[in-house]
Parts: structure tokens; C-alpha cells; sequence
């Protein structure tokens, strides 16, 4: 399978073609090319991401986030219902967090002690005391769509982090859709591996248990503009001795408020990024 950094290469040429095209003289496949890479080229948007897995211990992570496009977002987190989600190597269910970042992969978080840069939270070897210190009852709720906030691959965690923005997931799904289709609505479109293999969460599972997978997606568009897209997975894992776990992932996002949308920077914040 392909890379998603070579999947993604071909994107370079894209804005020709968006610029080139009237939406309603364009096929389906560049119809929805345009409307999807029109979404990073505003200055602005608010957008609400949920993840729903369906197992039969179903588990739900809602994230709130406002998007300077190039520039800072402020990502409100919330999970609820469900086993663990791991992250900070502990439960996280039911409460929320606040986190800012600046592009894809520098953020801090707010806690109660103010805000901090990760490699200012308290060693992962104290992981209660890490997830006390963040700003709510008992830690984070999650973490943005795709964020790995310790690496759980050795027996010491280390600090990552990274964080995937809607403009973002809507150029991965520019360069990994096929069967593009036009509806009343929009678009619908199937995922090739790469790209089911990007939206995939794998909570609780890791990728390289992950046995099949695949995707569809329904984009719902206004004007040349994308506001609404639904990424829905069907995986089958390897849960160990033997056993395979199959379940459903649906990724709902909404955006709003696009070149409108305000994003709140707190100066405390600002200042850890050497603003």
C-alpha cells in the first residue's frame, strides 16, 4: 500500500485546477475537488468533529475547534459512554480539555496551573498526577482526531504530539477517494486503503492489528464550499489469542462560520509559542 505522503504528492497541482473549473460545467470527481480544497483557502472556520465506534462497548469523542487556516486553532475536547480511550495512558471519559495549537503539531494545554507545553506536563511515568493537573475534574476528555499524545509502542511512553484539522482531512480525502459520485446534497465517494487507514482512531488498537479496513464518505456541500462530510469505516482487527474484533467508525464533521469565525488566542497561551 502506498504511502499517504505519496498518495498526497499529487496535490501539488491542484489549485490549477480549482481555479480552472466552474463547479457547475466540472465532472464529479472535479466538482468535489474543488469544493474540498476551497475549504483551506478561507481565512477562517468553526468546525465540530464526532467519532463514533460502534462495538458493543460503543465509545463517543466529540471535539469544538475554531481554525485560523496557517495559523492557530483552539480545540475543545469531550469524550463520553464507553470503555477507556487512551490517552496519557489513562481512562478518559467524561471530561474536557482545552488545547491550542499553532498548524498541525505545536500545541499547549490549559491546566490548572495554567497553560503548559507538553514536555512541561509532569513525567508519563506519573500518569495520575499528569491527568489531575489538566484543567477539569479528572484530565482531558481525548484529543483531537489523530493526536497520540504518548507513544505506547515501548515500555517508556514518549511525548508526541500532532493534531488533524478539517482543510487537512479534506485534501486526504481529495487524494484517496475513488467512485466520486454527485447526490442532491453533494458527493459520495469510497476511501482507498491510505485513506481509510488515516481516519481510522484506533482506540484501544493498534494499526498493525488492524487486519481489513474500508471507507466511505458523503460530503455535503454549499455553494463551491464543503460544510459537512461523514467518514464511515468498517475494520476487522486482531485482538489477540485468536480473536478478531469487527466494528464501525463514523467521523462526522460540520463546519460553520467560514472567513467569519473569530479564534479566542489567550495571551498566556501566546507567549509559549514565542508570540
Amino acid at each position: 500500500m502506498p504511502s499517504l505522503h505519496d498518495v498526497l504528492r499529487p496535490l501539488a497541482a491542484l489549485p490549477l485546477l480549482a481555479g480552472s473549473v466552474a463547479m457547475g460545467a466540472a465532472s464529479a470527481s472535479d466538482a468535489f475537488v474543488i469544493a474540498a480544497m476551497n475549504v483551506g483557502r478561507q481565512a477562517n472556520y468553526t468546525w465540530v468533529t464526532t467519532v463514533e465506534i460502534a462495538t458493543r462497548a460503543p465509545r463517543t469523542v466529540t471535539f469544538q475547534g475554531t481554525t485560523q487556516v496557517g495559523g492557530y486553532s483552539r480545540i475543545a475536547t469531550e469524550s463520553s459512554s464507553g470503555p477507556a480511550i487512551y490517552r496519557l495512558g489513562g481512562n478518559l471519559i467524561g471530561q474536557r480539555i482545552d488545547l491550542l495549537f499553532l498548524g498541525s503539531d505545536r500545541g499547549v494545554f490549559d491546566t490548572a496551573e495554567g497553560w503548559r507545553r507538553l514536555e512541561q506536563l509532569p513525567d508519563p511515568m506519573q500518569r495520575q498526577q499528569a491527568l489531575n493537573s489538566l484543567r477539569g475534574t479528572n484530565g482531558p476528555s481525548g484529543a483531537p482526531p489523530g493526536t497520540r499524545l504518548f507513544d505506547q509502542s515501548g515500555p517508556l511512553s514518549t511525548p508526541i504530539l500532532h493534531v488533524r484539522l478539517p482543510h487537512d482531512d479534506l485534501q486526504v480525502l481529495v487524494a484517496t477517494t475513488t467512485n466520486i459520485q454527485r447526490t442532491a446534497e453533494g458527493f459520495t465517494a469510497t476511501l482507498n486503503g491510505a485513506g481509510a487507514s488515516h481516519f481510522e482512531e484506533t482506540f484501544g488498537v493498534a494499526k498493525r492489528d488492524i487486519l481489513q479496513i474500508s471507507g466511505t464518505v458523503e460530503a455535503r456541500t454549499a455553494g463551491n464550499l464543503v460544510n459537512r462530510y461523514v467518514v464511515t469505516l468498517d475494520v476487522v482487527a486482531d485482538v489477540g489469542r485468536g480473536q478478531r474484533l469487527s466494528y464501525r467508525q463514523t467521523t462526522t464533521t460540520q463546519l460553520r462560520e467560514v472567513g467569519t469565525t473569530r479564534v479566542e488566542i489567550p495571551p498566556a497561551a501566546l507567549e509559549l509559542f514565542g508570540r
